[in-house]
């Protein structure tokens, strides 16, 4: 046994509840193996000092287990390992099907459906065989074997229905209704899950009827039917228990109402988005949440608001950005909206609040300089653009080759600086030659 498995079997043992980590302990003790006096070291002991087919019971329990906790790679290593001593062992079938399940969790998906599919042909118990075809279905699904997953899926639906699994059953039904969804074919995905709902209503299975009705929800948003997609929507969340999934509820709930012209309640889902994302401590969570409201409340005239908000989601990315060494994705588009936004709060007067729709800034001293691109500002609107850019009013008022020669010698300045002036990468990086570069230089009086 190799020093990194070793550590792998360690880490898992930490990983296990104590609950779990009783069970293993009363295994290996019933195997009469050395358990020592530390719990956690017993373990360890019993794990290492363990032979063949004992072995690879206490590997499969705990793999097993650690899937149950999501720590689904170290579960897919230990099991991979336990599969070495199995054979013609009691747990066999259910060890292959358990390392099938962690193959298709870590995304080895042809991998899954092999090993799953060759269990299928064995002589296996009816309980099993419904869990295979469920997972089975839905690594189909994810490598888009859409009819291969459909019909997997509803054995499934129907195996768990003849054992009284009734949750199960449930939950192989909206897979089935993911599946049409996918594919685009909602009307199909629509009728699936009002099946799914009725029967989870007879089996009273009430999570699962909160489950269906925010996918019943999507799918009507998708057909444009919007009032009976906000009331679905409005019942899921009757069940917050998951987090992540109430966010995205209520990210399409917000949309929703966005589109019915219901903006206060639309600002009132994304705040309640914005405030789960900070209870879950979620960066990733908490930025995108920041943008939608700042989206919001820019849509909304709200434009100290959306400052105010966007803000707050631009000091979370650049720490984002210090932890993973990576750029929060859609920082540039971000970065577009922000500056629209400051420039709006920036130039609003009360002279011209009517005209923009917008109100007055109080803490803004107009200047003549302000006033005149404020005049610029709304010749463009009555030219009928109606978010003028940036640039639109920075070089309003010149000519087209005055803004362009401006525009040049600012855009190759900035280059020359991000290279320390050094022109052959900074000609590289504009895709001109050398000696081009050295005619822009002199045209635009760039001088270090």
């Amino acid at each position: 046994m190799s020093e990194d498995f070793k550590k792998v079997i360690e880490e898992g043992i930490r990983n296990l509840t104590p609950q779990q980590l009783a069970l293993l302990a009363g295994k290996a003790e019933e195997l009469k193996l050395d358990t020592g006096d530390k719990e956690y070291e017993s373990m360890k002991t019993a794990l290492l000092t363990a032979k063949d087919g004992s072995r690879s019971e206490l590997l499969f329990m705990l793999g097993d287990d650690l899937i149950d906790n999501s720590e689904n790679e170290s579960a897919l290593t230990i099991l991979e390992e336990a599969m070495q001593d199995s054979k013609g062992s009691e747990h066999e079938l259910n060890l292959h099907n358990s390392f099938g399940l962690a193959l298709y969790l870590n995304g080895r998906l042809n991998e899954a459906i092999e090993i799953l599919t060759k269990l299928l042909k064995k002589k296996i118990g009816k309980e099993l065989s419904c869990t295979i075809h469920h997972y089975l279905g839905l690594s189909y699904f994810d490598i888009g074997d859409y009819e291969n997953a459909l019909t997997v899926l509803k054995e499934a639906a129907s195996e768990y229905d003849e054992e009284k699994m009734y949750e199960l059953s449930a939950q192989a039904m909206e897979d089935e209704g993911r599946v049409y969804h996918e594919q685009g074919e909602y009307e199909k995905a629509l009728k699936i899950f009002g099946k799914a709902y009725k029967y989870a209503k007879v089996k009273t299975l009430e999570k699962s009827l909160e489950q269906i009705s925010a996918l019943q929800g999507y799918a009507l948003l998708e057909l444009g039917r919007l009032r009976p997609a906000a009331d679905a929507l409005e019942f899921s969340l009757e069940d917050k228990s998951n987090p992540y999934e109430t966010i995205d509820r209520m990210k399409h709930l917000a949309h929703i109402y966005t589109l019915l012209g219901s903006s206060e309640k639309a600002e009132v889902a994304f705040k309640e988005m914005n405030k789960l994302a900070e209870m879950v401590g979620d960066k990733e969570e908490m930025i995108n949440a920041l943008d939608l409201l700042g989206v919001h409340y820019k849509t909304d005239d709200k434009y100290s608001e959306a400052k105010e908000t966007l803000r707050q989601s631009f000091n979370l990315r650049v720490k984002f950005q210090d932890e993973t060494g990576i750029e929060f994705p859609g920082s540039w588009e971000f970065c577009q909206t922000l500056e629209k936004v400051n420039k709006m709060v920036e130039y609003i007067d009360a002279d011209y609040s009517d005209k923009l729709g917008i109100k007055p800034h109080p803490a803004y001293d107009l200047n003549e300089k302000v006033t005149q691109s404020m005049k610029r500002l709304i010749e463009l609107l009555d030219l009928g653009i109606d978010e003028p850019s940036a640039y639109a009013l920075k070089y309003s008022g010149k000519t087209l080759k005055d803004a362009t020669n401006d525009f040049q010698k600012e855009y190759i300045l900035q280059i020359l600086r991000m290279y320390e002036w050094d022109k052959g990468p900074t000609s590289k990086h504009l895709g001109v030659s050398t000696s081009n570069l050295y005619h822009y230089l002199y045209k635009l009086d760039i001088e270090r």
